[in-house]
């Protein structure tokens, strides 16, 4: 990963400092984040009520293409501290992106751990360590001083509150009396002034939202512009075109994780009956079949020719073979080649094919001839 991530980004600059309001900037970021937060103007609640920092990577235009919370004082049940990376977001949910992030932090020695690549905001608990170990055992909590009217930032993992005892957790909590991951502007539950729905992937008011899923994430877009969306019948809801493929055979429409790709065709199918059903229709147009074998084959160099003797008829009938089953029928005995001839029978009282018999040359070499009949 970090190998490839390095390759691929080769001009990113690495950023951990205080400037939250920046991260949530749209005009400072590549791109597409599908950040519900974003322009929502919420981080003085990262620079009042908790212990972090802003950590993002800038593209060589200084453009913001990755970024996440780091919690810099963060305890676990055993009163071991950790400096953990929250879920990450990047330029149109890039896990690639989001990987060299991580990459970057851990290699300058910022964070312990971190949230998994491409975990949803309902994975609560999803942290690793730096080398890669779970740490879903592990009950975090953060101090949190959150008033009523204090403003409030949608949280992914701390979202549960005590407000008794200002600490948030990222586990259900016996004390905790607020959930966080709310889009409220605070904990008395006010919302924006207009009180219209969000659309967290065009990032805008809207009149209504539908559910819609990004790279397996949850997310609310404007019921009058799906266009990026497909409707997936098999699971009866909406995803975002780069996670869905097409069916070739019957049009269907299905996530590329559930689909069947076929090797012969490269394709993806809604299932096995519709990628056999492709894949002979495929190997008709461009492969070669052999007779013998009842099989198809990429190569016209793998077929060759075989004479068979048909008895009812008493004559050979020359059909198509593959060349390793020929040479495995000759290995065996079971076809005999004459010249460059093969046949799979011959005359058990001359040894020689059906109509065929020995000549004998000036030269005294031995040839076979067919017989004028």
């Amino acid at each position: 990963w970090c190998t490839y991530t390095y390759g691929y980004t080769p001009d990113m600059e690495l950023h951990v400092n205080d400037e939250f309001w920046r991260i949530y900037d749209s005009s400072y970021c590549r791109g597409n984040f599908g950040s519900c937060m974003t322009d929502e103007d919420r981080t003085s609640f990262y620079y009042s009520s908790v212990k972090a920092k802003a950590a993002y990577i800038t593209d060589k235009t200084g453009l913001i293409v990755a970024r996440a919370i780091l919690f810099t004082d963060v305890t676990d049940q055993d009163g071991k501290k950790w400096r953990l990376l929250e879920r990450q977001y990047s330029s149109e949910s890039d896990d690639v992106l989001k990987r060299l992030l991580v990459d970057k932090l851990i290699q300058e020695g910022y964070i312990d751990g971190y949230k998994v690549i491409g975990a949803s905001c309902h994975d609560a608990n999803s942290f690793v360590e730096i080398d890669g170990n779970s740490l879903s055992d592990r009950k975090f909590e953060i101090e949190c001083n959150l008033e009523e009217t204090d403003t409030l930032s949608y949280q992914d993992s701390f979202k549960w509150y005590s407000y008794s005892r200002s600490k948030a957790y990222n586990y259900e909590n016996p004390d905790s009396s607020y959930n966080l991951d709310t889009t409220d502007l605070n904990l008395y539950g006010d919302t924006d002034e207009d009180g219209s729905p969000w659309d967290e992937y065009h990032q805008y008011d809207c009149d209504e939202t539908t559910l819609c899923y990004l790279h397996g994430n949850a997310i609310n877009v404007d019921s009058e512009n799906l266009d990026d969306f497909l409707w997936i019948s098999s699971t009866g809801e909406y995803h975002h075109k780069d996670d869905c493929v097409c069916c070739d055979n019957c049009g269907e429409n299905l996530l590329e994780g559930d689909a069947e790709y076929s090797e012969v065709t490269e394709e993806h199918y809604c299932c096995k009956e519709c990628m056999e059903k492709a894949e002979d229709t495929f190997k008709q147009k461009n492969w070669y079949y052999s007779e013998y074998d009842d099989e198809w084959y990429e190569s016209l160099d793998d077929i060759t020719r075989i004479n068979i003797w048909n008895e009812s008829e008493s004559i050979y009938e020359e059909k198509s073979i593959h060349v390793d089953t020929l040479n495995r029928l000759i290995g065996n005995e079971d076809a005999w080649e004459f010249g460059e001839d093969v046949f799979d029978e011959v005359n058990p009282s001359t040894n020689l094919p059906y109509g065929y018999k020995l000549k004998k040359e000036m030269n005294h070499e031995y040839a076979t001839v067919e017989e004028a009949v």
